[in-house]
């Protein structure tokens, strides 16, 4: 299934604490994370600094730039370790490896060395006489005491929420917190008090199935509970692949592409890995923010959206989007016009050269999709991205966002 060429018209306003006027069709803006409504535009188009942006698929992939990935292009060599459950673990986790192999095949003058510590059938803190096996507390024991690491990944979500184990969501939270501060307790002790530089990733993982499943009824939450965390601590880069899992999963009526990943309902098999792990952390890593390495670059700052070090905007000012059902969102309002595909752009597979056009007359933003989503359908099927070849999927959103995200910040500099 091929991938629908679509465009997109929208604009920025950029308005200096002033409201719109007082009739008209409502739009939703999006102020300061917090969502309102306001009249419509056209009742107070000249009290607005319009800027606009034309977004096209056409364009090229993301920048290479991470924190892990711009060590490395400067020349260090760094042990990433690993600390988790069967899905990480050497027997099982068909990611970890290729990930190194990825990172030490960038050419950099740096190199990788890895570090498995990853057990079958562990969880974050095991309560006594529940397993035999040794859990987040004991692995991240030994990759401080063993390894040196100069960066951890962590994931252990898929059975702090195994019901046999006991582990509550609050005490999954608090385990992982744990670990996180035990890194960071450490770090700062390394050379002889000056501190080392560790950086910290926290994962989601697959979803599961049949028996599985009814053993983590409550998977979600604790893959939450995670994502909570990682939030809240800064530094702490976050990889969600349990919303592309699950993605995937709902993409086709019987799950032949899940199932052909995750033949035992639980387990992602290499390929799986590939498909989806794997460029997952990719990403993750190429869309980390490394600002001051990027103006010492003479590039344009970039911004993830794992990690924003500065805003985008200045106080006060609002971002208003239009467009069609993509744009839309399935808003919540009972009188949409539109009817399930949309009337608008999606249908027009010839405009993107106009839309570039329009983009350089007008010196507007060009936010480019397509070479994005040809990529992302070469890691996994086109459903993945987008559940009826014209919305895009939660995972099809993100890339959108991290793609606009990173052009806008380059083409607005204050």
């Amino acid at each position: 299934m091929n991938m629908l060429h679509f465009i997109q018209l929208a604009l920025v306003t950029a308005m200096n604490g002033k409201g719109l006027g007082s009739h008209d069709t409502p739009v939703v803006e999006r102020r300061l994370g917090r969502q309102e409504c306001r009249p419509s535009l056209s009742s107070a188009i000249q009290r607005l600094v319009l800027v606009p942006i034309v977004i096209a698929l056409v364009g090229s992939s993301p920048l290479a730039r991470g924190l892990i990935l711009e060590r490395l292009k400067n020349g260090e060599n760094l042990t990433v370790a690993a600390i988790g459950t069967s899905l990480t673990a050497t027997d099982w986790g068909f990611w970890f490896q290729p990930t190194g192999d990825w990172l030490n095949g960038q050419g950099f003058p740096g190199k990788v060395a890895l570090a498995n510590r990853a057990v079958c059938g562990s969880a974050s803190k095991l309560v006594p006489g529940t397993a035999d096996y040794r859990d987040g507390v004991s692995q991240i024991a030994d990759v401080l005491a063993k390894d040196n690491p100069d960066a951890v990944f962590i994931e252990f979500g898929i059975n702090d929420a195994y019901l046999q184990y006991k582990i509550s969501k609050q005490a999954s939270r608090a385990n992982l917190q744990a670990m996180i501060d035990q890194i960071r307790v450490w770090a700062a002790k390394q050379n002889q008090g000056k501190g080392k530089n560790v950086e910290i990733v926290v994962q989601t993982m697959s979803n599961c199935v049949n028996a599985h499943a009814e053993q983590r009824p409550e998977l979600a939450q604790y893959y939450q509970a995670y994502r909570e965390v990682a939030q809240a601590n800064q530094g702490v880069l976050f990889i969600d692949t349990y919303q592309k899992w699950l993605d995937l999963y709902n993409s086709q009526p019987d799950h032949a592409t899940w199932n052909s990943y995750v033949p035992d309902g639980i387990h992602p098999n290499a390929q799986g890995a590939k498909a989806i792990i794997v460029p997952s952390v990719q990403q993750a890593l190429q869309s980390e923010v490394t600002a001051k390495t990027a103006g010492a670059a003479g590039q344009a700052a970039p911004v993830a959206a794992t990690t924003v070090n500065g805003p985008l905007f200045r106080e006060g000012e609002r971002v208003l989007f239009q467009g069609d059902s993509i744009t839309d969102g399935e808003r919540n309002r009972n009188d949409c016009p539109h009817l399930l595909l949309g009337q608008g752009y999606q249908f027009i597979r010839q405009r993107q050269a106009i839309v570039a056009k329009l983009a350089a007359k007008y010196q507007a933003a060009l936010v480019k999709y397509q070479k994005v989503f040809d990529d992302a359908c070469k890691r996994a099927p086109a459903l993945f991205w987008t559940a009826d070849g014209v919305h895009p999927t939660y995972s099809g959103h993100q890339l959108m966002a991290d793609e606009w995200v990173r052009t806008v910040t380059q083409f607005f500099k204050y």
